[in-house]
Order: structure tokens, then C-alpha cells, then sequence
């Protein structure tokens, strides 16, 4: 069964309870695996007609990032939609519904990760912990409040360090799960990156559970318990975002699809009728550059483990941030992909019991509720999987939850002034973020200047390059819903999200001039379009895939791996093939655009990288045949870039900043560069683009 992203958007009661007990016939799964036959994947049912002895409702968020509020932080302007309040109301309205159905059915609430690295809130509370301040992370407190029935680890939720995530697995009312995020040394003995003594020994594993799996049991009057197994997996990007990598003391992440396959046999000896797994993992294989269906420890395997562990009835994911066409492989029903509380992924399960056999048949329903409105939907909207055909007449408006509001007034009026009202300094020139896309950019070469400023405050240690990428496709939108792009005038504590979006550490590496080269050579590679002539694109761009407007592009290089270095002058001709259109003409020590030094393939250069991309995010490092940081490592960062943002405004500028582009690189032929952006941009700067 196909399922299109476009289809499933639930709003009414009176459609939602349709949709639980299977009487829609439009789409339902029935599980009809012959190949592969499982033993938890049922392959007829009984009668089509009999009703069902109990519906399960899985309701699923993923990549919240701390859209916790109706409220934007960075631009102070309350929001109409996508928060976990409006999700709430629904998740409230569900509960009472199946209270209502005498035991036959239930509502369970689940989340896939990513929730402590985002919105500014998030911050306030790591900060807090990690200094004693706090006690307890708003994330635990609003999840036990919403009673989410379990976790997953997510990459974002391991950055912020060892203190925080032990706070959120020991306050959480419930399991945070993570079956791969195995405690260090613990490994499979087999592992190629770095074996250890075959344990397996899941890091997360409390009194909550052995921090890989969940059995669920539902009583069903007259019948016998239903068993519904959970298995979390996170994506091994996550070494990415952990100090020291794969050679920290705590966790390691295995391979997601060894180690699903590992722990399915577990699972299955313990006989349950429904195995759902929940991955914090792209869908794709092959999103992240250089990685294929046979990459070790692959970023994004969600469809590989349906393909290579077919017990699954469902798998859930997130981490990819991509709105994209469902599907089934080998009977699995995968859902996922919803983020910022925008959307939420709904497994609908009807168990009809079969005496005969002692076994539960199966009817899955794949949904989702859309929580913000889109171009074409509005919130609350009732389609079946087409598309086209309305469940239900009515629209019904997703509105906060005045219960949960009320709950978390005070912390919300808290954390609105101080991230509002906090003024950090002032911008007295204009940041515009579609520069940066395409090419030497003010707002890039700030951050170039913050890790210049940053290693030399830290380590004492005047690098002679920075790497740096756009962290911000726009500076979020207005009152109207506009895209805003240009950032200039007073600077609130809320601002340098915009400035600095991510939580990145920082480190100082070695470098030959060889491998700067060949770096550039790589990241120009995968951004620019290789043109003919003036009246090609300059950018590399595929399609958004929107069938309402084809027109609309997408660059095939996410911005935030559009790797510059400064330190360095040197040029991009995009009239020559990839790998051959970089010419580096000197040094710029002074960071002033002006050759000041002579630039040596064969030398060793001091240079400073964000985390993310140090830990091998985006692949950038693994193109150029650089696999592992410890024999090149000079200095590692306790101190993350953002709160040294602060110090480069008030300190080092005393509260007055005016970025300029360095000037130390460009696209030539220059004409060709000028006319290509003039047909990119409104390509790929549609209304509602996010550069994802």
C-alpha cells in the first residue's frame, strides 16, 4: 500500500473513531507477506465484516526541537500553529473519545527524538542543568504532563552532554529508548570502526526498561492479552554530535540494521502480536553524500531495515526533516518524517482474535494529522490516503490546549523576557541569508570571524583557517507569514539563534593545504551546477517535488554543507568540471580579502571547525579520505559557539557589530555567476521554501 504524505490529515472525532475501528476500506493493510512469512505478520483475516476486539491508536511526534509553545522566540510573535500545546488538544480529545469505548480501544503517545536542541527554551534548561541550576529539563516536565509512553534518542538530544541526557532518562515518567546507543566498549566485537567485547549493552537501560525495547499488554475482555513490542534505534550520525566521536567514554552507536536484527530475535521470543520500531533515521540511504545501501553504520536506513528485518509490522522515523511519499517494504508500514510539531504520524491497528489459531489478525491504517496549516490543506482537514477524497465534512481548528497553556503560563512568560526583551547588541549593517547560498556572504563570514575569535579566546591560538557553512535558510517569518531574509537593528538574546542556530562546540585541526584544496574542490563539487554558459543554473538544484507547482527547486547541497574556508583567498569557476574549479591564490591572515602570504599544497595549516562538521557530519571529511580526527586533533572546545557569539558582540565589539562579506573568494566567470543567481533565486526562494 502506498501512502502519500499529502493524504492522511485528521481533525474530527466522528472520522478519527471511523478510522480506529477499520471501517474506512479505502485503505487498509492487511499484511500479506507470502516470501517472507513472519511470525508476527498475519496473512488473511477472518471476516472482513466481523468488528474488530480492540484498536490500538500509535500517535507519533518526532524532531520537535523544542516547538513546545505557540510562540517563536527568536522573532517574538505568537504562532497560530504547530506546538506541542496544539498537539496536545488533540492528544486530550483522543483520550476522552476512547475512554468512552469500555476498554476496546487506546491511545498511545510516542516520540522518535530530537528535543533538546532548537528553539531557545531548550537552551535556558541545558544550560541549567549542566550548572545546577535546574533539576529537571522542561522537556521532562511537558512530556510527563502530555504522558508520552516512551522516547527515542535522537542525535540532537546527545549534544548537549552526558549531564543532560542523564537528567532527561532519569526524569522522564517513562523509557527513553536506544537500542544501538550502546554503552562504550560494549560494542559488537565485529564492528569494523571499533569493536568492543560483544555485550551489547544498551546506555539508556534503567528501572524503566533495558533502554532497547517496551512490551506493551492490553487486556481484551474474553480474549487473551495483546502484546505490542517498541524497539528504539538512533541514527550513528549521532557520534557526529558527541565530543571525541566514536572515541567518547560513554556511548557508541552501532550499525541500526545489525542491531535491530540483533534485538528482533529478543523481541520475538517473547511472542508479541504487533512489533513497531521507532527510528531516529532518515528514509533515504543515500542522503547523506557517499553513502549507499551497503554503508556501515549507514546515517539513514530506515528502508534497509524493513528490506533486511521484515518481523516489523511498523516502523516509524524522523531525523530527515523530509516531507516525502510513504510506503510499505516487506509488509512494513513506514511513517514518519513530520518535524517542528507540524504534523502527527498516526498507526491505526484493529486485532480481530481467531480462536482457532490463538492469534490476533491485523488491520494497519497509516495516517497523519496535520497540525499546521499548508498552501493547499488547512489544519484539521479529513483526506484519505489519495489526496482527494474528504473523510469527513467538517474542518475543525487545531487550537493550543488551554489546559496545557495554563500548566506551563508561568515558564513561557519566563523565558519570553528573557529572550525578548535581553538586548546583546546591535547589527548596523544588513544580514541577508541568500547570499550565503550563493556565494561570499556577510552573514557566513561572521561566523568565519566568530571561530577566528573563538579558538584564539579558548585555546589562545591565532588558527590560519576557519570552516564555516550558512546555518539559516531565512531568519524565520513575519506577522504575515513572509519569508524574512535580512537581519539588521537591535539584537536581542533571542536573535543569536539566528545568528548562530545550532549548538556547535569547536575544534582546532591540522590540515595540509593538499587536503584544504581538495575539501574545497569537494563542497564546490556537490553546490555548483557545472555551466555552459551564462544562461545555465549556477546552483546544483534537483526538484521540491510539488506537484501543485513543478517550478519549484531545491539545491542538492543542503546549506548547511555549504562549507566555505576564510583564511584563504581563492576561486570557484563553475565553467570547469567538478574537482577542477578551485584556484587558491595565497593566504589572508588578516582576514581582509587581501593576499598576504603564499599558500602551500604540501604545509600544515592550524584550522578551526564547528563539531558537527569536526564528528563527520555531512560527510565533507570522509570525501577527502579523512576517517579519523585523533592524530590531527590540537585543541577541543568545552564552550559552545553561540555563547561566544556573545562575548565577539559585547567584548570584542563592544556591543556594535557591522559584518561586511570578507571578499576573499568568488564564482567566476563573474557575469555568468550574477545572471545564474538571478534564475535560481526565485526557484529555490519560493513561498514556505526551507532550503530542506
Amino acid at each position: 500500500m502506498a501512502i502519500s504524505r499529502r493524504g492522511f490529515l485528521f481533525g474530527s472525532v466522528a472520522a478519527a473513531a471511523a478510522l480506529v475501528t477499520g471501517c474506512n476500506s479505502n485503505s487498509p493493510s492487511e499484511n500479506k507477506n507470502n516470501s517472507t512469512p513472519s511470525a508476527n505478520k498475519n496473512n488473511s483475516i477472518p471476516s472482513a465484516n466481523k468488528s474488530p476486539d480492540f484498536t490500538l491508536r500509535v500517535a507519533e511526534t518526532t524532531d520537535v526541537h523544542g516547538n513546545i509553545f505557540p510562540y517563536n522566540f527568536a522573532t517574538g510573535s505568537d504562532k497560530k500553529t504547530n506546538s506541542l500545546a496544539h498537539i496536545y488538544s488533540f492528544v486530550e480529545s483522543e483520550r476522552a473519545r476512547v475512554a468512552q469505548t469500555n476498554g476496546k480501544e487506546y491511545f498511545m503517545l510516542v516520540d522518535n527524538g530530537d528535543n533538546l536542541q532548537g528553539e531557545p527554551i531548550l537552551n535556558i534548561y541545558n544550560d541549567g542543568i549542566k550548572d545546577g541550576s535546574k533539576n529537571r529539563h522542561i522537556v521532562s516536565d511537558v512530556f510527563n504532563y502530555m504522558e508520552y509512553e516512551l522516547s527515542v534518542v535522537g542525535n540532537h538530544d546527545v549534544e548537549p552532554g552526558k549531564t543532560v541526557y542523564d537528567n532527561l532518562s532519569n526524569t522522564f515518567n517513562f523509557p527513553l529508548l536506544s537500542a544501538n546507543a550502546v554503552k562504550q566498549g560494549t560494542q559488537t566485537a565485529t564492528d569494523p570502526d571499533n569493536p568492543g567485547d560483544g555485550s551489547r549493552q544498551p546506555y539508556f537501560a534503567n528501572a524503566k526498561s533495558n533502554g532497547a525495547y517496551v512490551i506493551k499488554t492490553f487486556p481484551v475482555d474474553g480474549k487473551r492479552d495483546i502484546k505490542v513490542a517498541v524497539l528504539g534505534l538512533s541514527t550513528p550520525e549521532s557520534k557526529v554530535f558527541l565530543e571525541s566521536g566514536d572515541l567518547n567514554s560513554d556511548i557508541y552507536f552501532e550499525d541500526m540494521v545489525e542491531s535491530a536484527a540483533y534485538w528482533i530475535e529478543k523481541i520475538k521470543a517473547e511472542s508479541p502480536d504487533l512489533i513497531i520500531g521507532m527510528c531516529h533515521a532518515g528514509y533515504e540511504y543515500t542522503l547523506t553524500p557517499g553513502q549507499d545501501e551497503h554503508t556501515y553504520r549507514n546515517y539513514n536506513p530506515v528502508q534497509l531495515i524493513a528490506k533486511n528485518v521484515p518481523d516489523f509490522d511498523i516502523l516509524f522515523w524522523g531525523h530527515d526533516h523530509i516531507i516525502k511519499e510513504e510506503a510499505t517494504v516487506n509488509d512494513t508500514m513506514l511513517l514518519g518524517g513530520n518535524h517542528y510539531a507540524q504534523q502527527l504520524s498516526i498507526a491505526d491497528i484493529a486485532f480481530t482474535y481467531d480462536p482457532t489459531t490463538d492469534r490476533y489478525h491485523k488491520k494497519i491504517n497509516g495516517s497523519y494529522l496535520q497540525i499546521k496549516d499548508t498552501k493547499d490543506i488547512p489544519a484539521g482537514t479529513l483526506v484519505d490516503e489519495s489526496g482527494k477524497n474528504a473523510l469527513g465534512t467538517s474542518l475543525t481548528t487545531i487550537a493550543a490546549s488551554s489546559n496545557f497553556m495554563t500548566e506551563f503560563e508561568n515558564v513561557l512568560n519566563e523565558v519570553k523576557t528573557l529572550f525578548s526583551e535581553t538586548v546583546i547588541g546591535t547589527l548596523t549593517t544588513t544580514l541577508n541569508t541568500k547570499d550565503a547560498v550563493f556565494g561570499d556572504s556577510a552573514f557566513n563570514d561572521l561566523v568565519h570571524h566568530l571561530e577566528k575569535y573563538a579558538a584564539k579566546k579558548e585555546f589562545g591560538v591565532d588558527v590560519d583557517m576557519t570552516i564555516a557553512a550558512p546555518l539559516k535558510y531565512s531568519f524565520g517569518q513575519d506577522s504575515t507569514g513572509k519569508d524574512i531574509y535580512d537581519l539588521t537593528g537591535e539584537l536581542t538574546y533571542a536573535d543569536l539563534w539566528n545568528l548562530y542556530f545550532y549548538d556547535n562546540l569547536h575544534a582546532v585541526i591540522e590540515m595540509t593545504g593538499q587536503e584544504v584544496k581538495d575539501y574545497l574542490e569537494y563542497t564546490v563539487g556537490e553546490w555548483y551546477n557545472h555551466m555552459a554558459d551564462e544562461n545555465d543554473d549556477l546552483l546544483a538544484l534537483k526538484s521540491a517535488d510539488d506537484p501543485n507547482h513543478p517550478e519549484h527547486m531545491k539545491t542538492k547541497l543542503i546549506y548547511w554543507n555549504m562549507d566555505t574556508f576564510a583564511g584563504i583567498v581563492y576561486e570557484v569557476d563553475v565553467s570547469k568540471d567538478a574537482g577542477s574549479r578551485v584556484t587558491i591564490k595565497g593566504l589572508d591572515s588578516d582576514y581582509d580579502g587581501a593576499v598576504d602570504g603564499n599558500f602551500d599544497l604540501a604545509a600544515k595549516y592550524k584550522i578551526s571547525v564547528n563539531s558537527y562538521r569536526y564528528g563527520g557530519g555531512g560527510g565533507h571529511f570522509a570525501a577527502i579520505g579523512i576517517d579519523s580526527m585523533s592524530d590531527r586533533t590540537l585543541f577541543y572546545s568545552a564552550t559552545g559557539l553561540r555563547d561566544y557569539l556573545i562575548s565577539y558582540i559585547q567584548d570584542e565589539n563592544g556591543g556594535t557589530i557591522a559584518p561586511t562579506a570578507i571578499g576573499h573568494w568568488k564564482v567566476v566567470p563573474e557575469e555568468w555567476a550574477a545572471k545564474g543567481r538571478l534564475k535560481d533565486d526565485p526557484l529555490i526562494f519560493w513561498p514556505g521554501a526551507t532550503g530542506r
